[in-house]
């Protein structure tokens, strides 16, 4: 899909949006969301508005597009909410590096083949 594409097919009203917060309790809101892609201490690079209903990642991929149509990046960091096969591929395929924490709930499989080194002599 061109980018047009995809931006025109993110929904755009007002609506509901809702989550699960870091306690485990359901959080609403009305509106809408604004997804944005910035550099290191720079002004935001691209943006997109979308419905609250929208979860960042769906965002992702039309936002990394737009990005890469207005300068260079090299690297692209994000949180484990972005750890898809398919964002990962595109990024690659824009010459972006990413880095992304891994999803805890990916398969065990790929969660082995990441294994950080931890410092034995720190708390």
């Amino acid at each position: 899909m061109t980018l047009k594409e995809l931006i025109d097919d993110l929904p755009n009203d007002c609506n509901v949006g809702t989550k699960r917060n870091s306690k485990g309790y359901k959080e609403s809101w009305v509106g809408y969301g604004l997804h944005i892609d910035a550099a290191d201490e720079q002004p935001p690079i691209s943006c997109i508005l979308t419905s609250a209903s929208r979860h960042d990642s769906q965002a992702a991929i039309p936002l990394a597009r737009m990005t890469t149509q207005r300068g260079t990046t090299l690297y692209d960091l994000s949180d484990s909410a972005y750890d898809a096969s398919a964002f990962h591929e595109q990024l690659r395929g824009l010459g972006r590096i990413p880095i992304i924490d891994i999803h805890p709930l990916r398969d065990q499989a790929s969660r082995q083949s990441y294994k950080p080194k931890r410092n034995r002599n720190s708390c």
